[in-house]
């Protein structure tokens, strides 16, 4: 097959490929896949000419099923194309935005935590080994989810596509399925997500402040998994939160509460070590709009140390066929 292939039947050829691999099983299938993405990524991209087809062909086999055989591969494949292609990016995140949020016809709520497992968390039938491509696309380059077409939404309390998308990234009930290798990149692009949105002055103040809110609620559920890189970011996400004073009163933090008595304080500190202070919670005098400005003035903060700047694309004369 990769003898047949040239830049100008490529996708002809992919296209009649992908129906057998539809129809096709087993071992069979996988060869199909395989081939696929042999003839599409070999000596460099060296036959495809226009990638934004080729993420498609990617994310139309992310949602088939019985191929997860190639499923490291194929979440390889995506990252490469939009750390590769900087002309793609935009159609890369419009695309790892609409994968994230979408549903099922029949699905009604965001992330009930009943659909099968093989499923972005709404329904969806993806396969999840590639759900941490489409997250770290969204949060690396969150910087071109202002120039997203379409209406992306996560429930009926979603405030606008930003604030969707950190809902799809923070939720327990959208992501507790997923491996702890994978909710690590869904909180860290959640806050990339969030630094974007600050910096976005089309922004409402509402949807500012339900990203907060959002925020405020979940992470502290990250902070108590058994996965440490889970928790360490989670934990140092909320603690950037509210060293920037930007954090919204929604109770206590789980597993944070001051002991009782100084007594109880040692019987819970065997090892002798000194602990840090609590941080007492924001005042809940602050109005809503005081969250917004706060915000707003801690974006370039927020932006300088989540996403200083995008990664490079791979120069030209490196992709060059040899």
């Amino acid at each position: 097959l990769r003898g047949m292939a040239s830049r100008k039947n490529l996708q002809e050829l992919v296209s009649q490929l992908l129906t057998h691999v539809e129809l096709a099983t087993g071992a069979y299938k996988n060869d199909l896949v395989l081939k696929i993405l042999e003839m599409c990524s070999g000596e460099k991209y060296a036959l495809v000419s226009d990638f934004g087809w080729y993420l498609n062909v990617l994310w139309t086999l992310a949602h088939m099923r019985g191929i997860h055989a190639h499923a490291l591969l194929l979440q390889q494949q995506v990252t490469d194309v939009a750390l590769r292609v900087l002309p793609v990016r935009p159609y890369a995140v419009q695309r790892s935005m609409q994968v994230l949020t979408e549903q099922e016809e029949s699905t009604t709520g965001g992330g009930s935590g009943t659909a099968n497992v093989e499923d972005n968390g709404r329904g969806k039938q993806v396969m999840i080994e590639i759900l941490p491509a489409f997250a770290w696309i969204v949060g690396e380059y969150s910087d071109l989810i202002k120039d997203a077409d379409g209406e992306y939404h996560y429930d009926a309390t979603s405030r606008g596509k930003y604030h969707s998308l950190v809902q799809v990234l923070v939720a327990p009930s959208n992501i507790r399925k997923l491996p702890t290798t994978t909710q690590s990149v869904c909180v860290q692009a959640a806050m990339k997500v969030f630094a974007a949105a600050t910096a976005d002055k089309k922004v409402s103040s509402q949807e500012l402040e339900a990203c907060v809110e959002t925020l405020s609620r979940y992470l502290p559920v990250y902070m108590e998994s058994t996965d440490v890189e889970v928790q360490e970011r989670a934990f140092t996400s909320n603690e950037l939160l509210r060293s920037l004073n930007v954090c919204s009163v929604i109770g206590d933090v789980p597993g944070l509460a001051v002991a009782d008595s100084d007594d109880e304080a040692d019987d819970g500190n065997l090892l002798g070590i000194a602990q840090a202070p609590i941080r007492s919670k924001p005042s809940s005098i602050m109005t809503s709009s005081s969250l917004s400005a706060r915000c707003r003035a801690a974006s370039e903060t927020l932006n300088y140390i989540l996403k200083p700047e995008p990664m490079k694309p791979t120069g030209a004369n490196a992709q060059r066929k040899k």
